[in-house]
């Protein structure tokens, strides 16, 4: 849901804002639980009201009647998951704060590295590379040492870290990330795994900007492999990559 790429895939932008599949949208229960339901359903807009309902419930003025820490937390992570995919990067970064806030306070360090990542994109997503950076490089040291380095979530913000690094223009250090974030997926979830071919992709639209057009194209066709095995030629990430692929063939000549 949040990837740059929705419909507009170029050569030489990766692929950005994975999100770490721990706890992207939390586990809730009702009525937000209702919300989650709708989120997943794309109805963004009435998801909304009710995580916005589901935290002042649990956030009343009189404090014993307040719900728990991680239970505020987790409905402001989806609060701003939900105000981030209506583009609301504002506020959305507001209830990640929030969210990081009280998981500080309770010490988990999970919960912590992951809201990082997340908050990460928003600033990513704003234009905001020097925060995002600063963001995405405390999530993935947090990361590596709760989850450890092999790990989809050290993964993922490896993935987004490097795309702050080649959205800054510094292309080697995007390389260096791709290349650790691809093999790291690869190690996790194979090398037949939409993922990897993501990951491939990213580490592809990098070797293009750096001008090595042999190596980018040869690093999307094996992207493709994968992709039109795994989800079928008809996809679109499939078509999306494709077309990366045949610019870079048409630049190439």
């Amino acid at each position: 849901m949040n990837k740059d790429a929705e419909g507009r895939w170029k050569v030489g932008r990766p692929e950005s804002n994975w999100k770490c599949g721990s706890k992207t949208i939390g586990e809730e229960s009702a009525p937000a639980e209702e919300a989650l339901a709708l989120y997943e359903r794309g109805k963004y807009e009435e998801a909304l009201s009710l995580f916005q309902a589901a935290v002042a419930e649990k956030t009343p003025s009189d404090s014993r009647a307040r719900a728990s820490p991680t239970a505020i937390a987790a409905t402001y992570v989806n609060l701003g998951t939900t105000l981030s995919s209506l583009g609301r990067l504002d506020e959305a970064a507001e209830s990640f704060q929030h969210a990081l806030v009280l998981y500080e306070q309770i010490g988990d360090r999970a919960s912590t590295a992951i809201t990082l990542n997340n908050l990460g994109s928003v600033y990513k997503n704003q234009g905001d590379y020097a925060k995002a950076f600063e963001i995405y490089e405390k999530s993935l040291a947090i990361s590596e040492q709760v989850f450890g380095p092999e790990h989809p979530d050290s993964a993922a913000t490896m993935n987004n870290l490097g795309a702050v690094y080649a959205a800054q223009g510094d292309l080697p250090g995007a390389r260096e990330l791709f290349e650790r974030s691809l093999g790291v997926t690869e190690r996790i979830f194979g090398s037949n795994h939409p993922r990897t071919a993501m990951a491939l992709s990213n580490l592809a639209s990098v070797y293009s900007s750096m001008g090595d057009l042999n190596r980018a194209l040869e690093t999307y066709e094996r992207a493709l492999a994968v992709l039109r095995n795994v989800l079928g030629p008809e996809h679109p990430t499939t078509n999306a990559v494709e077309r990366n692929a045949k610019l870079l063939r048409d630049k190439r000549g």
